[in-house]
């Protein structure tokens, strides 16, 4: 939300932020139908692609077309830690 703020202060054109400013379309990635779970052993590479391409598990589990909470329990699942790497 601060960087959102941030960014349309900036680019405002006035003293005052209008919607026309705001750029949510950013930070919300669309669902890539490429990284749907679906078969169990590739699900573990799905998951790392998705934080690798969105850069957060938010946007992860936006474009894996899942909630957060699933991705956590998927994550766990499949031992991939906070930074996308494979737990030992």
């Amino acid at each position: 939300l601060k960087d959102t703020v941030l960014y349309a202060a900036f680019h405002s054109k006035t003293d005052v932020i209008s919607a026309a400013d705001l750029n949510f379309s950013q930070s919300e990635p669309d669902a890539d139908d490429s990284l749907t779970l679906r078969k169990p052993q590739k699900d573990k590479e799905k998951i790392i692609e998705a934080y690798r391409r969105s850069g957060s598990w938010t946007g992860a589990a936006k474009l894996l077309g899942i909630s957060e909470r699933a991705l956590i329990e998927q994550r766990k699942k499949h031992c991939i830690g906070k930074k996308g790497e494979p737990e030992v």
